[in-house]
């Protein structure tokens, strides 16, 4: 979404700094741990439903958010910590931490082994309709699989993961198998072609280089599991980043390392919450937003898209763009035309009063302060958020400094 405009003018002064937790790499997943669960189980796909069993009954209004930061602690009674990293790496391997807000709240055994549908769940939603459900996409899976001539694999994680990704596929497709085969196929091509199943194995040369000129953070999990990612779009400056240091090629492939990063953490919090979590949630802050609409931003967007909607489909569960000036709708109308329908519903743009919204995915403790949570997180691993406005600021100062000097 930064990617689509460049600023008139150097961005106006940030907001003072408030402290976010940045996730370099994602939180390591013990060899051998259960990440993906049968997608034909009735109880996993009951198990599945609608809100981690610790917010089940929680309700939220703009009036109940001090009652809801006491009614969204884990059932079993313990406050959730503000998440602390303490840098114990070498630098090339993720950081070690012990359980925080930005982990996916964990749900005792109990409720792992046994989570009915609350009340203010679906109740329209009942067995008879999920195995029947059930019963459609198994006969879809072993249909693909037939077409494809490919086996069911005998090591159940992979069988389960096979499954679930052709499942994505099929209902991308609306079941209409081959048109699922081709676009599965092409899938992986792509990620044996651009080695993606190896994009995370080292660290990006160019991080300092896309923090400083898009400030982003993968940060906290909502009330479903999903993990969350921001990025200060309002503040990037994508002129800048063609002219003087990357490619769209390379903002692509950056791209695909942040979807590739979100979907470990996906993965993270299958295993800490005992339910398949396959999407991911989306917010892009526009303040300090003026713009023009770019042509080479337009191409990369579509670039991004591209990859999203043919390698990742059914990977976006909600994408909230917050602090939208009134001129963003000449943006939306431009780039709608690129969008899947079904993922443009996906997309709530709002304005200043976003935080209503937001709390009916997110809970307060994942929430960043900044935002209107109460999430207040230190960490010792560089703040490559605060060298955004530092460099924002340092391009404001020259720019005030070459007019004086002009005699301006």
């Amino acid at each position: 979404m930064g990617w689509l405009w460049g600023t008139k003018k150097a961005a106006e002064p940030a907001p003072p700094r408030t402290d976010l937790v940045p996730i370099p790499l994602p939180q390591r997943i013990p060899e051998g741990a259960q990440v993906f669960f049968d997608p034909f189980d009735l109880a996993v796909r009951r198990r599945s439903l609608g809100r981690l069993p610790q917010y089940r009954g929680v309700v939220v209004a703009a009036k109940d958010v001090h009652e809801v930061a006491e009614e969204e602690q884990p059932q079993d009674g313990e406050e959730v910590p503000a998440a602390k990293w303490v840098d114990e790496t070498d630098g090339n391997t993720p950081p070690t931490s012990t359980r925080t807000s930005q982990q996916p709240p964990t749900p005792t055994e109990q409720q792992k082994l046994s989570s009915p549908v609350s009340a203010d769940e679906d109740d329209s939603i009942i067995d008879d309709d999920l195995l029947a459900t059930i019963a459609k996409e198994r006969a879809a899976v072993e249909e693909m699989r037939r077409v494809m001539e490919i086996t069911e694999p005998e090591d159940e994680q992979k069988r389960f993961k096979e499954t679930l990704d052709l499942l994505r596929f099929i209902r991308a497709r609306e079941f209409k198998i081959p048109a699922a085969v081709e676009m599965y196929k092409t899938m992986l091509k792509w990620r044996e072609d651009n080695k993606v199943d190896t994009i995370l194995d080292e660290a990006d040369p160019l991080e300092e280089m896309f923090q400083s000129y898009c400030g982003h953070r993968n940060h906290g999990y909502s009330y479903e599991g999903h993990p969350i990612y921001y990025e200060r779009t309002g503040l990037v400056r994508v002129g800048d980043m063609l002219k003087h240091c990357v490619s769209d090629d390379d903002i692509v492939r950056r791209h695909i390392r942040f979807m590739e990063h979100a979907l470990r953490r996906a993965q993270y919090s299958s295993m800490e919450n005992g339910r398949n979590v396959e999407k991911i949630i989306m917010i892009h802050d526009l303040a300090h937003l003026k713009f023009t609409v770019e042509t080479a931003g337009v191409k990369i967007f579509t670039k991004t898209v591209t990859v999203d909607q043919q390698m990742y489909p059914e990977r976006l569960h909600k994408v909230f763009i917050i602090n939208a000036p009134l001129s963003f709708r000449g943006v939306w109308a431009v780039v709608k035309p690129f969008i899947d329908p079904k993922t443009a519903k996906k997309i709530k743009i709002l304005g200043a009063d976003f935080q209503p919204s937001m709390l009916k995915q997110i809970p307060l403790s994942q929430l960043p302060e900044m935002y209107g949570g109460n999430c207040r997180c230190e960490y010792k691993n560089g703040d490559h958020w605060e060298l955004q406005v530092r460099v924002q600021e340092r391009r404001s100062l020259r720019a005030v400094g070459a007019f004086i000097s002009s005699g301006g």
